[in-house]
Parts: structure tokens; sequence; C-alpha cells
């Protein structure tokens, strides 16, 4: 299910998960007894995906950076803030935007301190250099544009790179980030893991791996 139907969808349902609500948006509607459910499973899959992809496990000490202030985005910092990270910083071109979504998390999630900040390398250097983990949402990269904003000589060698666009080829928020001594992946991993929690949800079996072989191997083959 794709956008606008995420959206559209959740007024004709009976029920919506917490944290689909908080996203906005289902990606997979379960029959429960003739009862419409919606979830969505694009933040588990991203929290799933760290671990897998990157060994990266989130902590109530993890800051971590956003980039982009849509629906990605959304389903990242619900996750990100379930899991009680320390710090949000959602960064967009319109500000606003990102305002709008602090605004909105900061009451549902008092454990994790939301802020907003534009695309300004300079005004994000405090936040480079304390962050663990850094999350592009964007569609920047998808045709192959460049990702210039963030400051890689500041960062913790710690820090992680997650780029949510997926691509056959890498992307090159991922391939600066490797050359630059980072953990990197791009969002195959994401792709695959809220397809199989789609599944499970579904079915009631976790098909742990499966849909991520299938798409490493149609990848392989084009």
């Amino acid at each position: 299910m794709t956008i606008p139907h995420k959206e559209a969808v959740c007024p004709l349902l009976d029920d919506i998960d917490e944290a689909a609500q908080l996203i906005g948006a289902v990606n997979t509607i379960v029959n429960q007894n003739g009862r419409l459910v919606g979830y969505n499973t694009d933040g588990i899959g991203l929290i799933r995906s760290l671990q897998a992809d990157l060994d990266f496990e989130c902590s109530p000490a993890t800051r971590v950076v956003v980039f982009g202030a849509g629906g990605a985005a959304r389903a990242a910092i619900v996750a990100l803030a379930q899991q009680q990270v320390k710090q949000i910083c959602i960064v967009n071109r319109t500000v606003a935007r990102a305002q709008e979504l602090v605004d909105l998390y900061r009451p549902h999630f008092p454990a994790t301190d939301f802020s907003a900040a534009p695309f300004d390398e300079k005004l994000l250097i405090s936040f480079f250099e304390k962050c663990e983990l850094i999350i592009n949402s964007t569609s920047i990269g998808l045709s192959g544009e460049s990702f210039n904003v963030v400051a890689w000589p500041v960062l913790k060698k710690r820090c992680a790179i997650y780029d949510m666009v997926y691509s056959p080829n890498g992307t090159p928020l991922v391939r600066d980030a490797k050359a630059a001594g980072f953990r990197a992946c791009y969002g195959l991993g994401m792709l695959a893991a809220q397809g199989e929690e789609a599944f499970r949800l579904w079915t009631g079996e976790y098909p742990d791996g499966v849909m991520r072989v299938a798409l490493d191997s149609y990848l392989a083959a084009l």
C-alpha cells in the first residue's frame, strides 16, 4: 500500500494501531473477526534493519538526526521514540514542517528531546558532534544526487548512517559515509523487514530473512 492510500484508508478502518495513529498512515490491514485493523510496519522494519545491517541498538542515550519530515520520517521518529532514544533532531528544508512534528510528538514521548533544524551544515554542527545515528528519509540520492550537508569530520567514529533510499547501486550518502570510515547502509533491509512484519500480522508466522534473500536475489539478477 502506497501514499496517498496509506492515509486515505484510515477513516475506513474499525481500529488503528497506536504507532500507525501517530504516523498518520497504515500499510497493513488485518481482518480480525470481521473488524479491519490498520498497522504501519515501517518503523519496526527500520529498527530491525538497524540491528541486522548496522549492528546498531537504540538506547536511552542515543542521539539521532533525521533528515526529512514526510511519511517515512514520521515512521522513523515514532519507532525511535518508542525505543526512548535521548534526542531526535528533525532536519527539513521547510523548518516549520519539522517543528510541526516536534510539537506533535513531544507530548507523546516525554523521554525524548525533540528539536527542529534547517538543512544547514553550520547550524547542525552541534547535533552532528553528539549524534550516534543519522537517518535520511528524504528522496535525496534516489537519482544519484549528492548529500552535501553532513559534516563528516565532526561525527563520532561509532556514528551509523542509514539511508532509507534503496538502490541496486547504493546511494551517494552511503558511499560517502563508507569512504569517511562510517558504518552505513541503504534501505533494502527496512523494505524487507517491514514486509516480513506485515506477513507476520497476516499469518501469525514470521518469515525471518526470507524476503531479504528474495530481494537480494532479484537485485543480483538485474
